[in-house]
C-alpha cells in the first residue's frame, strides 16, 4: 500500500495501536492539528481529515456529521481495519519506484492517481498521465487504473480496456455529494456488473 501523503501511511502504520479517537475535541485546536501535517498521530490525522471541509483537512468543518457523531461509522469498523492492515507492507514513496519494485508476472496493481486536467487540488502528487501512459504497458503484471473520463486519458489508453463508470466525491463538509464520471482501465478484460478484480 502506497502514498505520498505521510500523515497517511503514519495512520495506517499506526492504526494497530489506536483504540479510540476523540476526534470533535482534537479538531478543535485546528492550528495545532495544521501545524504537525507531516507528522501527524493517528488521531490527529483522523480527527483533520472528518472534521474538516470536504475532507480535504484544510479548512474546519465541524458540522460534518462524520465529525459531530464521533466517527462512529470508523470505530465501529476499526477491529477490521487493523485485522486488514496487520501485515500490509506500506510504503510511503513515488509510485513507478513501488511498481518497479513489486512488478512480476504474478502482481496486480491497483493506480489511483491525481485526476487530469482538473480544477481538484490535490496535496501530494501532480498530474502523472504522461508517465503512466508510458509505463503502465511495459508492466509484467496486471493493472486496474482509476481516472477521471477525460479525451486525454481515453487517447493514452485507447490500446486497454476501458469501462466507465460513475462515482460519488465529496463536496461539503455537512455530507453533500456530486457525482462524477470516472474510467477504469486494465491490461485485462474488464466488464460492467461484474468484478473487476482478476
Amino acid at each position: 500500500l502506497n502514498d505520498l501523503d505521510p500523515d497517511l501511511m503514519h495512520f495506517y502504520q499506526g492504526i494497530g495501536k489506536v483504540e479510540k479517537c476523540d476526534i470533535a475535541k482534537i479538531s478543535q485546536d485546528w492550528d495545532k492539528l495544521k501545524e504537525k501535517n507531516g507528522r501527524q498521530k493517528p488521531c490527529e490525522f483522523l480527527a483533520q481529515t472528518m472534521c474538516s471541509f470536504g475532507e480535504k483537512r484544510e479548512t474546519p468543518g465541524y458540522s460534518a456529521p462524520v465529525c459531530q457523531s464521533g466517527g462512529l461509522r470508523f470505530h465501529k469498523y476499526l477491529p477490521q481495519f487493523q485485522k486488514r492492515l496487520k501485515l500490509v507492507r506500506l510504503h510511503n514513496e513515488d509510485w513507478q519506484a513501488i511498481v518497479q519494485q513489486y512488478d512480476g508476472s504474478d502482481t496486480f496493481f491497483y493506480l489511483d492517481p491525481p485526476y487530469h486536467n482538473t480544477s481538484r487540488s490535490y496535496k501530494h502528487g501532480e498530474d502523472q498521465l504522461v508517465r503512466l501512459a508510458t509505463t503502465l504497458p511495459k508492466v509484467k503484471g496486471k493493472w486496474l487504473l482509476s481516472y477521471n473520463d477525460d479525451p486525454d486519458v481515453r487517447k493514452a489508453f485507447a490500446d486497454f480496456h476501458t469501462l466507465p463508470v460513475s462515482s460519488r466525491f465529496t463536496i461539503k463538509a455537512g455530507g453533500e455529494y456530486q457525482r462524477g464520471k470516472q474510467l477504469l482501465i486494465a491490461n485485462y478484460t474488464i466488464k460492467k456488473d461484474s468484478n473487476v478484480i482478476p
